[in-house]
Parts: C-alpha cells; structure tokens; sequence
C-alpha cells in the first residue's frame, strides 16, 4: 500500500518503493498517451491544440519530460472517450484501449 507522501523543504519524502511507484505510473502514462494519439491518428500538434498547450509541452508530456496537470488529464480522458485512471493504467495494450474506446462509444 502506497502511502501519502510528505512535503517538506526538500521536495518529497518518499521510500524506494513509492519511488518505483511513480516512475510506474509515469512510464504507464507517457506509454498511453502515445498509443492513445497513435490509435486515433492525431497528430501531437493536433492534440496539443485541441488541449489549448504547446505542442512543445505535449511532446514532453509524451516523453516523460513534463507531466501534465489535472485539467488537461480531464481534457486528454475526455478526448480519447476512456476513465481518467485508464490514462494511468498498466494493462492497456491496443487491444484493451480499442475496447474501452468500442465500449464507450456502445453506450452512447
């Protein structure tokens, strides 16, 4: 179980651990939104302008590099049509992320 992690002066006090624990959802994340823009056909510029940032930001967003914030991971889930916590998640692979794209657009 991941604990809160603790801001101090010096940034956050995390364990080895809960330090592989975020490089985990980082390396998920940066993974994701590359397949997910990569399923649609979107280019890195049009995702960028439909998310109102830099395509500069975005690309680093891809690459791990820069981390985007919550409203704009909100926009991201809202774009591809999947749950916010898909973006983060180990397990989509293209067929995974078909479904959750296939079964969303079912309940419509």
């Amino acid at each position: 179980m991941i604990r809160y992690c603790s801001i101090s002066e010096g940034g956050l006090n995390m364990n080895a651990d809960e330090k592989n624990y975020l490089k985990g959802i980082y390396k998920n994340l940066t993974g994701n939104l590359k397949a997910l823009r990569k399923m649609h056909s979107l280019s890195q510029e049009t995702v960028s302008r439909r998310l109102n940032v830099s395509r500069k930001h975005y690309c680093q967003c891809e690459n791990g590099s820069a981390l985007p914030n919550l409203i704009t991971l909100c926009l991201l889930a809202d774009l591809y049509r999947i749950q916010l916590d898909a973006l983060i998640s180990s397990n989509l692979t293209r067929e995974a992320l078909a479904d959750f794209c296939q079964n969303d657009s079912d309940s419509e």
